[in-house]
């Protein structure tokens, strides 16, 4: 057997590429998150965790590798707010905003949903975890709660411990070495009970509340903690305190420096995070305080007492002497709001309009994914020009440049040596927001066939301002080159989108909220140029005036997403031509395609299949939209949220890109783009081992093609068609078994008949 293996991988040396091995298998999942920020962190096992809002890592101490922890590696939830230790039983607990718990025992992974399941009005986000033996005192937005951690179960609930009974948030807790007290930090101040089984912590007369008499505020305490038995709290925005038996006395003096973080115990000392500084306390007399990273959030020492830091600017990283970061590669924010496909690529801008379609203000720049690894540009690291909101992105495949549409500043032009430029009101014929001088407004670009460069311009002055735009891609720089068209409608003032059909129609998205419908526009044409689509039977016939997202298929049609599901315009020539052009809504189950929801967005893939986001989950239908082939949700799949922002396919390798509200994520579709002729076919994974159980991809293919795949004695194993460019093969043959160790041959059909060999696929049982 061992010889046979060797044979099947020369044997296929010829026929696979290195890049082919990059891949991800079909139907798996991978993230695509930020690791540059971070605020939990604790060791367990030998291996750092650590955690931001949106994100995961650990870090083995050992080997120096870092991983991603996600729902991927068995997680249950997303939103991490605490990662605490547990040395009595060995358990690294995790724990939620929303109250969720897992526990990591080993290999396994345990999830404690009681508070989570709680049924409760408010917040139910796990502040802080104190182990103490083997239990763990859960510091939540609604009270303290106890979980033992041998029986798995809560043993009791501390709440409604603020002043007179009322409810209070509790930041922290503490239990004194010699058992005999505890304290919790809220936002009321400090309580302290004794901690004794004839005690009735439940009621909250048991707790005294530490006061201005005893020289310690009445808010704001974020932490508390014990060294060598004596207590040690945490005020935001004044200082560090210890307890002297009657009264508290300031250790460190931080009203200057901004906000208190966090205060733990770790490695026989107490340290500290606060803004720009981590401290090492051993005594009241004796602390050390270090200036290692921006804005440190958390922080542990190892055994060697080296310091790991949770940084919120910078995320994982150790100072010993000097700061060394161990963030793993990622795009540097989860707001996505337009993803794009360009030049190979896959592009994001995080830029957003606000409601009343203005500035969010969010960082300017973009990250763009290429080879397996993101490349963040940013205005704040100097790798971007100053600008903010970002929303739009074009490859203008004449001149080999890279155009991003700004809220405010126009349009940005990249050269391919890394060269800005601004286009604004100032050296074109763009127009300006009245409110600012300055401020231009360009929410998309689009290149056509012949290189001509059509631009969307909000603009909220005059009805006779043009709010479209278009150039020849010499001739940016020359105003008097420029072409504009005004539509003169209230509707129109807010064009987000332009598509350009088959017959070089332009269909442009008006903002909902600020405008209705649709507007297409064809230059060309003497008489009736354009169209303003909307509900109105014989003019448009769309579901919902607010048009969300706008598409072209591979057959040509437009597929227009509303906030009452979805309508295709079949003949789009037809808007202009003076024939009827009413939309029509695909029936699925005898009902209109999505028709109660929200869509946010589609695409289309290889295959001509319409992947459709919404607010409620992401949807793969069929060609026609009339069959659902996936339902993805946060519930039944690996999506941190269902509000779906934006997606975008690669069309080489068929991965979908989707943006949620809570970052991003892809899945490997089943198709991809098709050749016109066979070219660089790939097959992944080649070979097969025994312990893969999905599909294998075989890509490269002419459209939708016939594939047939035999043993190598030319007897059929299995026959499907390709969805696009790729076909897909569960290494069973038509009676459910499992492929036997062997070389098989991968064939697809002419429509005369004839076949060809275009692969082979090596299994190994």
């Amino acid at each position: 057997m061992y010889k046979f293996f060797i044979f099947t991988i020369i044997l296929l040396s010829h026929f696979q590429q290195l890049r082919a091995q990059a891949l991800t298998p079909i139907g798996t999942w991978r993230y695509h998150l930020p690791y540059n920020s971070a605020h939990t962190l604790d060791i367990y096992n030998n291996k750092v965790y650590c955690a931001s809002s949106v994100s995961a890592s650990t870090y083995d101490l050992a080997s120096g590798e870092l991983a991603p922890l996600s729902k991927l590696n068995g997680l249950n939830d997303w939103g991490i707010s605490v990662i605490r230790t547990n040395e009595s039983t060995n358990t690294l607990l995790i724990g939620y905003e929303n109250g969720n718990i897992d526990l990591i025992k080993e290999d396994e992974i345990i999830n404690i949903n009681d508070i989570h399941r709680k049924n409760m009005v408010g917040s139910k986000k796990i502040n802080h975890i104190f182990c103490k033996d083997h239990f763990a005192y859960i510091a939540t937005d609604f009270g303290l709660v106890v979980l033992d951690l041998k029986k798995l179960e809560i043993k009791e609930t501390y709440s409604n411990l603020g002043p007179s009974g009322t409810s209070s948030k509790i930041y922290g807790s503490v239990i004194t070495d010699d058992k005999d007290s505890i304290f919790l930090a809220t936002e009321h101040g400090i309580l302290a009970a004794r901690f004794a089984p004839n005690v009735n912590l439940m009621d909250f007369s048991m707790w005294y509340r530490f006061g201005t008499a005893d020289s310690i505020s009445t808010k704001d305490v974020k932490a508390v903690s014990t060294l060598n038995g004596i207590v040690y709290a945490g005020v935001n925005d004044d200082g560090i305190y210890y307890f002297n038996g009657s009264h508290w006395k300031r250790l460190i003096n931080l009203k200057s420096i901004g906000t208190f973080y966090s205060l733990r115990h770790s490695n026989n000392k107490l340290i500290a995070s606060a803004t720009y500084r981590v401290i090492t306390i051993s005594d009241p007399t004796n602390y050390e305080i270090n200036y290692p990273t921006s804005n440190p959030m958390e922080a542990v020492l190892d055994k060697n007492n080296n310091i790991f830091i949770a940084d919120a600017t910078l995320g994982l990283a150790m100072w010993n002497n000097w700061t060394t970061l161990l963030a793993l590669n990622g795009p540097y924010t989860i707001n996505n709001y337009r993803l794009f496909y360009l030049n190979n690529s896959i592009y994001s801008v995080p830029g957003s309009f606000n409601s009343y379609y203005g500035h969010t203000y969010r960082e300017g720049g973009f990250t763009c994914f290429k080879n397996g690894e993101w490349k963040n540009y940013r205005s704040s690291h100097n790798t971007f020009p100053y600008s903010f909101d970002i929303v739009s992105a074009s490859f203008n495949f004449k001149n080999k440049k890279t155009y991003f549409g700004t809220v405010g500043f126009g349009f940005i032009e990249l050269d391919t040596d890394s060269v800005y430029k601004f286009y604004t009101d100032t050296n074109t014929v763009l127009s300006r927001q009245p409110e600012g001088a300055w401020e231009t407004y360009v929410s998309d670009i689009v290149v056509d066939s012949k290189g001509i460069m059509w631009i969307a311009n909000p603009s909220s002055g005059s009805l006779l301002d043009p709010t479209l735009h278009w150039v020849s891609t010499d001739s940016i720089a020359y105003p008097t080159a420029w072409k504009s068209k005004s539509f003169g409608l209230e509707d129109a003032r807010y064009p987000l989108e332009i598509i350009i059909d088959d017959a070089n129609n332009k269909w442009i998205r008006l903002g909902p909220g600020k405008g209705k419908g649709l507007i297409v526009f064809n230059e060309t044409k003497p008489t009736n140029s354009w169209k303003h689509l909307t509900t109105e039977p014989g003019n448009g016939n769309l579901p919902d005036p607010s048009v969300q997202c706008i598409v072209k298929d591979k057959k040509g049609e437009i597929w227009v997403g509303t906030n009452k599901g979805v309508a295709v315009f079949y003949d789009p020539s037809a808007v202009l031509n003076g024939s009827n052009f009413d939309a029509n809504t695909p029936i699925v189950n005898q009902y209109p395609l999505l028709f109660d929801q929200q869509i946010t967005c589609i695409e289309v893939d290889g295959g001509n299949r319409k992947w459709i986001g919404t607010r409620e989950g992401l949807w793969l239908f069929s060609e026609d939209g009339t069959e659902v082939i996936y339902n993805f949700t946060s519930s039944n799949s690996m999506l941190p949220s269902n509000y779906i922002m934006d997606l975008e396919i690669d069309e080489a390798t068929g991965e979908v890109f989707i943006a949620t509200d809570k970052g991003l994520v892809s899945f490997r579709g089943t198709s991809t783009e098709s050749n016109k002729k066979y070219s660089n076919v790939k097959v992944f994974p080649n070979p097969v081992k025994p312990d893969f159980n999905g599909l294998v991809g075989i890509s490269g293919l002419a459209a939708n093609v016939n594939v047939k795949i035999t043993d190598i004695y030319g007897n059929l194993v299995y026959e499907t068609k390709a969805n696009g460019g790729t076909a897909t093969w569960n290494v069973r043959d038509y009676n459910g078994r499992r492929a036997k160790t062997g070389v098989y041959l991968v064939y697809t059909g002419s429509e005369e008949g004839d076949l060809s060999l275009v692969s082979k696929i090596a299994v190994v049982e």
